[in-house]
């Protein structure tokens, strides 16, 4: 989902009126809720998207991009992490040491049977 609403951002073209128009990218960054499955109480739901949005910030290093967790040590990227390229305070940091980290890449020109490649890093 996150990759279909940054494509869809990507490729819009918004009206600024007086025939202007601009086009922009965004960064999203999400979390599961509750992210402590076996613990529900564990965290609350500000807890979360507040990991949300300091993935967005991950993802905001990139452009255009998007960062996401699905549990404190499974997380997902649109993006490949480099060895060395995270911080240890991170959110992704743990998911890349534990090798829960996967990567999401949307071909660039996308047959119509949308093609989906992941990578675990």
């Amino acid at each position: 989902m996150a990759e279909r609403i940054r494509k869809t951002i990507a490729g819009t073209t918004f009206s600024l009126g007086d025939g202007q128009t601009a086009r922009t990218t965004c960064s999203i960054g999400f979390a599961a809720y509750p992210l402590f499955r076996a613990q529900l109480d564990e965290s609350s739901l500000d807890e979360i998207i507040g990991l949300a949005d300091n993935l967005m910030y991950e993802a905001k290093k990139q452009r255009d991009a998007w960062a996401g967790m699905f549990s404190p040590s499974e997380a997902t990227t649109s993006y490949v992490v480099e060895d060395g390229e995270l911080e240890p305070t991170s959110l992704l940091f743990r998911a890349k040491r534990s090798g829960n980290l996967i990567t999401h890449h949307a071909e660039r020109d996308e047959s119509p049977a949308k093609k989906v490649a992941l990578r675990r890093v």
